[in-house]
């Protein structure tokens, strides 16, 4: 007995044993294509797409993109795995540029003089990008007889097509009705096609691997998919709305005493003035299930909205 404890260690030149155990994993598969076209006649370009599926399970998520556990007594981690939060399965981009073809040296126009300085001289560049959203969880809903389920993974239990208006609401099921439109700000996808775990969830006490009692009763073996609905659905069950950007640039230097140069410009962001919705902020199962709030956050002093920069600079 005492404070000190080293003498009684194995080893204790080494000082404490480390341990290692399994807590999750992740993968990332994708497949790129890129164009691209070396600069002539005044055009140069660089088209890329991606097609890609990241998934993640635990603290195994790749950059933040883990998603939780299931009771893993009872649920194997494999049948807890899904998309990690930062899978985005498609995504296109474009940029280019190209010298407009007036004033000198250029094939219109291509004589010095005023109109040169007014028209000649001029070059414009642009930026495409579209991608899928990002996934969410659909969450538990209290209400109507649901009660959330002991050890739950929080997650809703996917029964039908998300994406497909209209329907029934399953008996004993929060939302009251059914959405008649999805893939909209009201709702992005349709709450009817979730239930919540059974409510028999909350007796559930693990025993082993594969075994739990409901009640009491038990232990009862079960498959690992079978208890999904007890203890909830996979995250990440489906992917919030898309986005899509163009900028677009025009400019012109003018050269004076050799190596001096005066550079005037003026840059579009978000030049269709397409607006990005966020995933849903209300994720239940609710009427208002689905329901968008608000626009994506790109970055600090970026709107969502089109702007206009006008900006000259002078090289000496």
């Amino acid at each position: 007995a005492g404070a000190n404890i080293n003498p009684a260690r194995p080893f204790p030149g080494l000082g404490s044993v480390g341990q290692l155990n399994y807590f999750g994993q992740s993968s990332y598969n994708s497949l790129q294509i890129s164009v691209d076209h070396r600069p002539s006649h005044g055009l140069a370009f660089s088209a890329n797409y991606t097609y890609a599926h990241t998934q993640g399970l635990g603290g195994g998520g790749v950059s933040g993109g883990g998603v939780g556990i299931i009771n893993s007594p009872i649920v194997n981690y494999r049948i807890s795995l899904s998309d990690a939060a930062i899978d985005v399965r498609h995504r296109v981009s474009f940029n280019g540029s190209y010298e407009l073809p007036f004033g000198e040296n250029r094939r219109f126009l291509n004589h010095g003089g005023a109109l040169n300085l007014l028209v000649g001289g001029w070059n414009t560049s642009a930026t495409f990008s579209a991608q899928t959203g990002v996934p969410f969880t659909v969450g538990i809903t209290s209400g109507n007889g649901y009660t959330n389920a002991s050890g739950s993974g929080g997650s809703a239990i996917l029964i039908g097509d998300p994406f497909k208006a209209g329907g029934t609401p399953p008996a004993g099921h929060p939302a009251a009705s059914c959405p008649t439109q999805v893939r909209t700000r009201k709702n992005w996808y349709n709450p009817c096609a979730f239930v919540n775990p059974s409510a028999n969830g909350a007796t559930i006490s693990a025993q082993s691997a594969g075994a739990f009692q409901v009640n009491g009763i038990g232990p009862v073996f079960i498959a690992g998919p079978e208890a999904l609905k007890y203890f909830g659905g996979r995250s990440n069950q489906i992917h919030g709305p898309g986005q899509q950007r163009a900028n677009m640039s025009l400019f012109k230097n003018f050269t004076y005493r050799t190596t001096n140069s005066l550079q005037v410009r003026a840059d579009v962001f978000n030049l269709f003035n397409t607006p990005s919705n966020n995933s849903p902020s209300n994720t239940g199962l609710t009427a208002n299930g689905g329901q968008i709030t608000g626009p994506r956050s790109f970055q600090k002093d970026t709107p969502d909205s089109r702007f206009i920069q006008l900006a000259m600079k002078l090289t000496f």
